[in-house]
């Protein structure tokens, strides 16, 4: 029960941080964004891990897993903005967050050759079900909706399944704290190589940039990430991915709270079916 709590704590961290990055694109470009973003994550988990008595040192494998968790963090980015480019950024998110789940669980089973369950792949259906009222997908192009440049939100969609993967296997060698820390610390090196150290200055921001940087950064990387990553250690993938269809709904209410955008009734609708796909996942099935 606890750790379903800390899941939606992060869900909600995690929808908010769409509209955090909503306002910090208006100061800086989205590499700079990146790297400050992760630069930040790793100081502040630098002291978590001290206090929780974490190692730094790791072994050979440790390290080859982060720096794959990195690439594949990268990845994404650069899918999740090429996709804002070229293709719906008014969907982009709630696209990406809705196809998680079902990506994550087909990995998983095709990397285990596990069976699939009758109650996961209802919910998972369900959940796409919520996704469609969310996107008031009766209103919508269809040819707008699977434009080429939308095909980017469906390559983020599984690389970040394929990060969640990765996360809930490497609990022999990385904890979560650790291995979320490596991965942020390689991640800021990656950007700060790519962009070749003009990384930008920050320090002459207002403090609205440095509250959404903060949010960004410590509550939904820090805490957020951390708390996945240990999640889908003890959840499974599978059933830590399905919170992922309660990240559009929270970024919409915080759009409506914090950017007075209007939120449609269908929101609420598509919110309260993708809730009865994340309970219908995570319900244990009682032995016979």
């Amino acid at each position: 029960m606890l750790l379903m709590f800390l899941m939606f704590l992060v869900m909600i961290s995690w929808g908010g941080s769409w509209i955090n990055a909503k306002i910090l694109v208006r100061y800086a470009a989205p590499d700079q964004l990146i790297f400050w973003r992760f630069a930040l994550t790793s100081l502040t988990l630098i002291p978590v891990m001290i206090v929780l008595k974490e190692g730094f040192r790791f072994r050979r494998t440790g390290f080859f897993a982060a720096l794959s968790g990195a690439v594949l963090l990268l990845v994404y980015n650069f899918f999740f903005f090429m996709g804002l480019n070229k293709g719906l950024a008014s969907v982009g998110g709630v696209l990406t967050t809705t196809l998680i789940p079902a990506a994550t669980y087909l990995i998983n089973k095709l990397i285990n050759r596990d069976g699939f369950m009758g109650k996961d792949i209802v919910g998972l259906s369900i959940g796409a079900v919520g996704a469609g009222f969310i996107l008031r997908i009766w209103e919508m192009d269809w040819y707008a909706l699977f434009h080429s440049g939308n095909v980017f939100f469906l390559l983020a969609a599984a690389t970040w399944a394929a990060l969640t993967n990765l996360s809930s296997r490497v609990r022999t060698i990385l904890s979560p704290i650790g291995f979320n820390f490596y991965l942020s610390l390689f991640t800021t090196i990656f950007v700060f190589a790519y962009m070749k150290g003009d990384v930008g200055s920050i320090s002459s921001f207002d403090g609205i940039f440095w509250l959404n940087l903060f949010m960004l950064a410590v509550f939904a990387t820090t805490f957020g990430t951390s708390v996945y990553f240990l999640c889908a250690t003890k959840l499974g993938s599978d059933k830590a991915s399905s919170f992922v269809f309660l990240v559009p709904v929270s970024a919409l209410i915080f759009s409506m709270v914090f950017l007075g955008e209007k939120v449609a009734w269908s929101t609420f609708v598509g919110g309260g079916i993708a809730l009865c796909a994340v309970y219908l996942i995570n319900k244990k099935v009682k032995a016979s």
